[in-house]
């Protein structure tokens, strides 16, 4: 579209207008089927691509946030066996975030988002040992509810609109769980939850100016395309879900340094609401005439999870040496997955998938003031099934930023400075194969396997009362994407790259 407004005509498909003044003809430059015509100044290509520290973007670029919370705790020990716990925790999230899409002087695609949220949450826990502290169990119930306004404005080639909405969401669970001990290496535990959520979503979306209008374009110029005109109706849609989720484990103690487990757990996440939307969903025009409104409100389904897992805790005497190991697989059911399929990345939901694993981590005191510490991970990701047509995936792609191999080591030594204190020195190594940064696994968005050091020195005073630690992250100054996305729509791919080498000085107080 910017190659349009830079005065493409394209009256046909076969002869040399079929070919913008973004790029020359085939055979213009031999040798070469077409190549960028930087002649033209309004046009949308690498041109402005620049180094991974700046930009040619000229809309605004910010993010401030704002976050306060609180939470309360309160024990009480009701019987000698029995106890009641409260958590109470309450949120707010005011945040404005704006970028330039494109990174480009044209005005491709800009974005201003704005968003309030509020949380608050309740938990009741009942704890207790019953059948001569044989039996230990819990029994909860927990209770979350959050409400929010999302605006955001977007600036596009062909339109300039509101998106966003407003999210009222409510959940209330109830849990038990309970921890048998059949002998006294035999452990039997077993839990059930049962969770009721609801999600409601108000669109609050309509475009302010259409671009082309006047065009006579049969879409650009369309009436639902117009300014003023709704991208979604403005009503309230709500989805609900409830389901009973168990989970069940089996302990034994070989002896007093070996145990091994196995369990299987199922879990779920609910759905949700696609809230950008483009172009608008109208009856008759974008959707099958008759269409209510309610049903125009694009939705995902919820996700759910089965995980098998096979484990053991191993401590030599003395627990100079600790290992832990599991073996796992996990099996999904409607998996969400995040595409971009339209203005901006949706969820949607992809069949069936499985993550096979292992982990196995380390702990040691090799010597007095020492500690060391490893850790290895592999995942075998998969799409088992998928609805290419609504995801635009295939079952051959890749997990988006899941590493098959991953693994860390840290070492640390404690120095005791007579009445002063300690003064421990840590490095921390991490490593991780190569990954996606999106679903499409976009090889310009493909980050290669790539090491990180840590380092950090951290005093403590003779009392324990507080800490004073320095400390440099990423200190090899690698450079590497920690996340990106492929605009579809835009045909613009853009990379969030690492922050360099980091310093910071920490302090902490107890009181």
């Amino acid at each position: 579209m910017a190659s349009f407004s830079a005065g493409w005509p394209a009256p046909g498909l076969g002869g040399p207008d079929a070919y913008p003044p973004c790029v020359f003809l085939p055979g213009a430059i031999p040798g070469v089927p077409s190549d960028i015509n930087t002649a033209v100044p309004g046009c949308f290509d690498d041109r402005y691509i620049r180094d991974n520290e700046t930009n040619a973007g000229t809309a605004p670029a910010y993010s401030d946030s704002d976050l306060w919370g609180t939470n309360f705790t309160l024990d009480w020990e009701l019987a000698e066996n029995l106890s009641l716990k409260s958590i109470t925790a309450y949120r707010e999230l005011e945040a404005d975030f704006a970028r330039d899409g494109d990174h480009s002087p044209l005005g491709v695609a800009a974005y201003v988002d704005h968003m309030d949220l509020d949380q608050f949450s309740q938990e009741i826990q009942l704890n207790g040992t019953n059948l001569d502290s044989r039996l230990n169990w819990i029994f909860g119930l927990y209770y979350f509810e959050e409400s929010g306004d999302n605006e955001n404005l977007l600036d596009f080639v062909i339109s300039n609109f509101r998106s966003g909405g407003s999210i009222d969401n409510e959940a209330w669970a109830t849990f038990f769980q309970g921890t048998y001990d059949v002998t006294e290496q035999l452990h039997f535990t077993a839990g059930l939850r049962y969770t009721d959520e609801e999600k409601k979503f108000l669109p609050d979306q309509v475009i302010l100016v259409n671009k082309f209008a006047g065009s006579g374009h049969p879409v650009l110029d369309a009436p639902f395309m117009q300014a003023g005109e709704p991208i979604l109706p403005h009503v309230e849609k709500a989805e609900s879900i409830d389901e009973v989720t168990p989970m069940v484990n089996v302990s034994y103690d070989w002896n007093e340094d070996l145990m091994v487990y196995v369990s299987y757990s199922e879990g779920f996440k609910s759905g949700g609401f696609s809230q950008r939307v483009f172009p608008p969903i109208v009856a008759g025009y974008t959707a099958p005439a008759g269409t209510p409104d309610i049903d125009l409100i694009p939705t995902f389904d919820p996700e759910y999870v089965e995980v098998y897992e096979f484990g053991f805790k191993y401590a030599t005497p003395g627990q100079r040496l600790r290992l832990n190991g599991a073996l796992f697989t996990t099996k999904y059911d409607d998996l969400q997955v995040q595409v971009f399929t339209s203005v901006a990345p949706v969820t949607k939901n992809a069949a069936s998938a499985t993550i096979d694993g292992f982990e196995l981590e380390m702990q040691a005191v090799p010597a007095e003031g020492w500690f060391a510490e490893a850790s290895v991970g592999y995942l075998d990701a998969q799409y088992d099934e998928l609805d290419t047509l609504e995801t635009r995936l295939f079952e051959d792609d890749k997990f988006e930023r899941v590493p098959e191999w991953s693994a860390s080591g840290a070492l640390s030594k404690e120095f005791v400075l007579d009445d002063m204190g300690t003064l421990t020195p840590r490095v921390d190594w991490s490593y991780r194969t190569k990954v996606y940064n999106d679903s499409f696994n976009s090889p310009l968005l493909a980050q290669s396997s790539y090491h990180l050091v840590n380092a950090n020195l951290t005093f403590t005073d003779k009392n324990d009362r507080y800490d004073i630690v320095a400390a440099v992250e990423n200190l090899t100054d690698e450079d590497y994407l920690t996340t990106g996305v492929w605009g579809a729509a835009m045909q613009s791919i853009e990379g969030i790259y690492s922050r360099g080498i980091e310093y910071s000085v920490t302090v902490r107080a107890r009181f």
